[in-house]
């Protein structure tokens, strides 16, 4: 899995860049199949963008992939976001049910959401980002993607209903909530919920990536007595962020 912070790393050389990239497509092929998407379309879809717009570092663009138009806003995090989510599977669940529901958390521009309404076509989706621009993003590649069943929240998620600061960053994966870090912008103020007033009957995937935030939510969750609704979850943790 890649470093979300890898630009303040040493850049490493044309030989460990090139080896990388096989690694990638490697692991691309390896393992099962993914429902409803071909592989070779995505290596091809993925090997134009790299070579059209990775170099140049396209901002607020269209990227076509798997025969859907993908608004982003940095080219760079967006190549991250495509590796790690369709090339290392990162999010992959199996459901017996041909519905599930599925909340994706900090869901960014929607990539793991199209991810898991190629998957599952009628899975049900609640999707929370609290960054303003990143929202209006996602909200529009969900709305011209025509992706039915998918609820989107411009919500920061947290312990407790309220109003908080949320540092968005220059990079657009890894803005925070009540945290300044490296590359952060001025704080905004965002609405806090509790993610337990989503869980309901039952969640079939909880996808948490919230840049710090997990342990409060996890905690919230437990405390809610909702925890054990939940059936299937991937967590990215961050220690580290400051």
């Amino acid at each position: 899995m890649f470093n979300k912070n890898s630009k303040n790393e040493k850049s490493p050389s044309l030989f460990n860049r090139i080896e990388q990239k096989i690694s990638e497509i490697l692991t691309l092929y390896s393992g099962r199949p993914l429902p409803g998407i071909s592989k070779t379309s995505l290596l091809v879809d993925w090997l134009l963008f790299r070579i059209t717009d990775y170099k140049k570092n396209k901002t607020d663009d269209i990227l076509k992939l798997l025969k859907r138009k993908i608004h982003y806003r940095s080219s760079h995090n967006l190549n991250y976001l495509i590796t790690e989510i369709f090339f290392y599977k990162i999010y992959y669940f199996h459901s017996t049910k041909p519905n599930p529901r599925i909340l994706d958390c900090g869901a960014n521009i929607g990539l793991a959401t199209l991810f898991f309404k190629i998957l599952y076509p009628n899975s049900i989706i609640e999707a929370f980002e609290p960054d303003p621009e990143l929202f209006s993003i996602l909200k529009r590649n969900v709305t011209e993607n025509q992706l039915s069943n998918v609820h989107v929240y411009n919500y920061a998620l947290g312990e407790k209903n309220g109003i908080g600061e949320f540092y968005p960053n220059i990079n657009p994966t890894i803005g925070q909530l009540g945290k300044f870090a490296p590359g952060s912008l001025p704080p905004i103020q965002v609405t806090i919920r509790r993610l337990s007033e989503w869980i309901g009957e039952g969640v079939d995937f909880l996808k948490l990536d919230v840049e710090g935030a997990e342990w409060e939510i996890v905690k919230e969750l437990f405390e809610s007595n909702c925890l054990w609704k939940v059936k299937e979850a991937v967590i990215e943790y961050h220690g580290n962020l400051n």
